[in-house]
């Protein structure tokens, strides 16, 4: 199952002299002694929303036009906002304007935290077993949590094993995988969701309780695992052992 995001950008019409209209006030009536405490939530609400508003403002660069002069507007009566293409627009899209900290600029350093942070959305099941073997060590530690049962139902048992057996290539020598894998009574809840997952849930063979098996194989190679911890969620769901999987300093492949 694939999920798409769409988002939209929202523009905000500028003043006479070209500054940024303030947001809408949000209406706050007075109430009456019997409801004061709906009252003074109004008013919390709407000044958080005034916060949010003018400390996300220092978020924005300089306005620029497309020869890169700044204090001055678009054709369309619009500030022009230099892009950022690094930083998750769907953070803001789901949760509103980001009041800090502040995004760096372009051409910032990026060896320093967090301008070093980069987000990807992908598909991290490969096609074929060719391309696992094609991919090369980048990262010390690979955190899976709570979407093994997500990949199981939808690639089935090798579209699994792929994803287990990349992990592990993914890892430099010494690297960590940090595994939440979803217990088997979790999945016929979801095996009904389309046509393809009813089919792939009936011909799973590698249950979650064999993954630590399969994992310390020769097949993919880590060398050692070891239980960290079981949450005492207070949702039963959420009461799932997470592991650690160790990749040997000097990896055998």
């Amino acid at each position: 199952m694939i999920y798409r995001v769409i988002l939209r950008t929202v523009r905000r019409k500028t003043g006479p002299s070209g500054s940024l209209s303030a947001p809408p006030a949000a209406s706050v009536t007075s109430a009456p002694p019997s409801s004061s405490s709906r009252h003074r939530k109004r008013r919390r609400t709407s000044t958080r929303q005034n916060i949010r508003h003018y400390l996300s403002e220092e978020l924005r660069l300089p306005p620029q036009t497309s020869e890169g002069s700044p204090g001055a507007e678009s054709e369309e009566g619009t500030t022009a906002i230099r892009k950022r293409s690094y930083f998750p627009a769907s953070l803001t899209a789901s949760r509103g304007p980001i009041a800090a900290p502040q995004v760096p600029l372009d051409g910032a350093d990026t060896a320093v935290f967090p301008n070093n942070v980069v987000f990807v959305t992908g598909n991290y099941v490969l096609d074929r077993d060719e391309l696992v073997e094609a991919q090369k060590p980048e990262y010390d530690v690979v955190l899976c949590l709570s979407l093994t049962k997500w990949v199981h139902l939808n690639w089935g048992d090798e579209g699994l094993k792929r994803m287990f057996r990349r992990i592990y290539r993914h890892l430099r020598p010494g690297g960590i995988l940090v595994l939440e894998p979803q217990p088997w009574s979790s999945y016929g809840r979801r095996k009904t969701l389309t046509e393809r997952i009813y089919k792939n849930y009936f011909r799973i063979q590698l249950k979650p309780e064999q993954f630590s098996s399969y994992l310390t194989s020769p097949e993919v190679g880590f060398s050692s695992y070891e239980l960290v911890a079981t949450p005492n969620n207070t949702s039963r769901g959420f009461q799932r052992p997470v592991y650690l999987f160790h990749k040997a300093q000097s990896p055998s492949h």
